[in-house]
């Protein structure tokens, strides 16, 4: 993705410039590693008539945008590397000032290393005060005169530059396997990595797959597009779930239909037999909590507001010519979800041929009638 520093020296400085606001003389972004691997925190200061304030890399006048500076942040950690066992840093700092200058800088926080390599269900880490917590993710670390629950130099290298290498690592089979899945159902014209590093994901579950991707596919001689999962299931039952869209992707990062099938990739890997629970009951709904959704899309419910509808066939997908399951999910009307919650398996059931009778029985749309209104 990155070239050369120069590339990720501009990237990160056009994100910081694109979130920050009209007003301001200086800013930083500053990250922290926890593992090689592993974003611990990003931060983003700036500062404006002598008055110090917060902001994010990843908002954009209050829109939730991955601005992907903790990719190029890794980008540039891995280019300074001497060898293999190098650790060059753990935490970073981009300066930059409102004439477009800037200064990058690094450092080994040694207490930072320790600190995140503590267990934190240990009493050693419970022990530990509000203000040790902000003062050690932070780019200046530890003041000099906090005290240290630890002996200095007694930091596990090893353990850092192992970090989440077992989740990542991955064969060439298996990544010939999992870049084969969606290519045997059209292009793939965009890929969303759900980085491990990303500081919004840090309580995303780690899919079975040897990839955290959502994809833009478009299937040959088909209208419609599907945004899809890649990497969810493991390659011994690999199965991915998918959203089939007509409606004009401008800036995938950002959709509502990616943002669907982000939060269902985060509730499906802890249903138990999520597979075998479709086998064995051919259609299932799910609910999802979303904020921001359409009033006409959101009903008012404990379990999420959001109703989503799962094991529709699609005519168009060929399954006997893929070594994978595509599973489809369709985003629901609010009384289709709460018809179903009513009648349990003979609504999902009824619904189901309702949906195929409407027509394109796959497809979520947001100008989609519901299949209930004249029933």
């Amino acid at each position: 993705m990155f070239n050369s520093a120069e590339e990720i020296h501009q990237h990160i400085g056009q994100s910081m410039f694109d979130a920050l606001p009209e007003q301001w003389h200086k800013a930083y972004c500053d990250i922290g590693l926890s593992r090689e691997n592993t974003c611990g925190f990003m931060a983003g200061t700036y500062y404006t008539g002598g008055e110090e304030k917060f902001y994010s890399v990843d908002i954009i006048d209050g829109v939730l945008k991955y601005s992907q500076c903790d990719e190029a942040f890794y980008a540039l950690y891995k280019m300074m590397k001497k060898d293999e066992s190098d650790i060059p840093w753990n935490k970073a700092r981009f300066e930059l000032e409102s004439d477009g200058s800037y200064d990058v800088k690094t450092k080994f926080d040694e207490d930072y290393i320790i600190y995140t390599g503590l267990d934190a269900d240990a009493a050693e880490f419970d022990s530990l005060s509000r203000d040790f917590h902000l003062a050690i993710e932070s780019w200046e670390g530890l003041p000099d005169d906090m005290s240290c629950p630890w002996k200095r130099g007694s930091y596990d290298k090893i353990i850092f530059l192992q970090g989440n290498s077992d989740d990542q690592q991955q064969t060439e089979s298996e990544q010939a396997i999992l870049s084969s899945y969606w290519q045997q159902a059209g292009e793939i014209n965009e890929t969303l990595e759900l980085s491990f590093l990303n500081p919004y994901l840090a309580g995303y579950p780690h899919w079975h797959g040897s990839t955290r991707d959502i994809v833009l596919v478009t299937p040959p001689e088909w209208e419609n597009q599907i945004v899809a999962t890649s990497g969810l299931s493991s390659p011994e039952a690999p199965f991915e779930v998918y959203l089939e869209t007509n409606e004009p992707i401008q800036r995938f990062n950002s959709s509502w239909q990616m943002n669907l099938i982000q939060t269902i990739g985060g509730i499906i890997p802890n249903i138990d037999n999520f597979k075998e629970r479709l086998k064995k009951h051919r259609f299932l709904t799910l609910q999802l909590d979303m904020d921001g959704a359409p009033e006409e899309w959101s009903v008012d419910h404990p379990d999420g507001n959001i109703g989503m509808f799962i094991g529709l066939d699609n005519a168009h997908i060929n399954h006997d010519h893929l070594n994978f399951l595509p599973i489809n999910i369709k985003l629901m009307r609010p009384d289709e979800l709460l018809y179903c919650l009513d009648k349990a398996a003979q609504g999902r059931e009824e619904i189901a041929e309702l949906y195929k009778q409407q027509g394109q029985a796959t497809l979520s749309c947001l100008d989609r009638a519901s299949v209930l209104q004249n029933n």
